[in-house]
């Protein structure tokens, strides 16, 4: 009985261990979430494993270090979305360029992974996205960033203490065990998928009434709620200045741009009361840098202003099912095309560019700048008037449920 039960215990253990290595080993192999540097290929360019969207804060500062870019664009999901990586290589030829960009932001984020870039790699170019949604102050950190995973600390010193709590997850857990099979059975996912370089490889879709009105929902209902650039506790703006002194002390030519949006995310913004908070942070943001680069004794960065009203931003919205849009997939996110625009305006200038799409802004062009979007607002809602219309009744809704509470 004795040696039965031992016999049993033996086949159980070499069994269990034999079907843990086979689950390591295909983890490893198969690398889903592109953690070990596995590469696929699509259409002859290299892409990640289908699950590295799932995964982006995890394994981009990662494969930063991996990369070691010269070009880092870095902002949120509009800068993540709205580029192509032919467009940046037209401008940036020869380099290597990696797109750092992120869902649901902050500026905290964007200034740590500036940070751990400057720390792993000589940058030659950073390319920022400013959006006034990722200077909530109130906005609680993700959950999937992890400080220990990036070179340095907030304070740019070393970390050299190796963060291993990923290798766990990405080699003996259910969900890269699922993932694995999933990629294995061709069960995965098409639609989300990034090259090597941090770019997606498909532009968003949308483009229809029903999904504009469901992000704008969420803005109003959400994003713009108690919206503060500082709460006594965090200034957003700080972090932008101390990523703009980083770039100072370190030689980095910054490109800074305010991205564009559809003009009924401007209209959502100006329902939900922040024009004038929005109005403000543009001021800041010259302002400090001007005062970083007065201390630095050099030029100011160029900041360019793409936000308001242009006939990219006023596209007509269709009211009918599958139809797309030529310049916009939602009110928030512009298309590959509109980016393609932006870049055309920071470093090609003498092209032929849309009057008032990126406006150079400076301590003396920011009043008009902000003059000629509020005129430009006044002109869009008397020509649209559904549309206000649309964003007026969601911002009652708001606050008819407010009310209700």
């Amino acid at each position: 009985m004795k040696a039965h039960f031992i016999r049993y215990n033996r086949y159980f253990f070499t069994l269990f261990f034999s079907l843990s290595l086979t689950i390591v080993g295909l983890c490893y192999y198969i690398d889903p979430y592109a953690f070990y540097g596995h590469i696929y290929y699509k259409d002859g360019k290299a892409v990640n494993g289908y699950e590295f969207a799932n995964q982006l804060r995890m394994v981009k500062p990662l494969e930063v270090k991996r990369y070691r870019p010269e070009v880092l664009m870095l902002g949120s999901s509009r800068t993540a979305l709205g580029f192509s990586p032919e467009s940046l290589q037209h401008y940036f030829p020869n380099q290597r360029i990696y797109n750092l960009s992120l869902m649901g932001v902050i500026e905290y984020e964007i200034l740590r992974y500036f940070q751990h870039a400057n720390a792993v790699t000589s940058l030659k170019h950073v390319i920022i996205g400013l959006d006034f949604l990722q200077f909530k102050a109130n906005q609680g950190m993700r959950p999937d960033f992890v400080e220990e995973r990036l070179a340095v600390d907030v304070n740019n010193q070393p970390n050299n203490k190796p963060y291993l709590g990923d290798y766990l997850p990405t080699l003996f857990s259910t969900d890269a065990a699922m993932a694995v099979f999933k990629e294995m059975t061709g069960l995965v996912k098409k639609h989300d998928l990034y090259y090597t370089n941090g770019f997606r490889v498909k532009p968003i879709e949308g483009g229809g009434l029903l999904y504009f009105t469901r992000i704008e929902a969420g803005y109003i209902n959400e994003t713009y709620v108690n919206f503060q650039l500082h709460n006594g506790t965090i200034d957003t703006l700080a972090y932008f200045r101390k990523m703009v002194e980083l770039a100072h002390k370190n030689h980095i030519p910054l490109h800074l741009f305010i991205s564009p949006a559809h003009a009924r995310q401007w209209e959502a913004l100006h329902g939900s009361g922040l024009w004038q908070s929005w109005e403000d942070w543009k001021r800041q943001l010259v302002k400090i840098n001007e005062e970083a680069a007065s201390q630095y004794h050099v030029q100011a960065f160029e900041i360019y202003d793409f936000s308001g009203y242009s006939r990219y931003s006023t596209e007509t919205v269709p009211r009918e099912e599958g139809k797309m849009m030529r310049w916009y997939s939602d009110s928030s996110h512009f298309l590959p095309n509109v980016g393609e625009l932006v870049l055309q305006r920071m470093f090609n200038p003498q092209a032929k560019n849309e009057p008032g799409f990126g406006v150079l802004l400076t301590s003396a062009t920011v009043e008009q700048d902000l003059a000629m979007i509020r005129a430009g607002r006044l002109q869009y809602i008397a020509t649209h008037p559904q549309d206000k219309a649309d964003i007026d009744n969601l911002v009652q809704d708001r606050v008819r449920r407010l009310g209700k509470l």
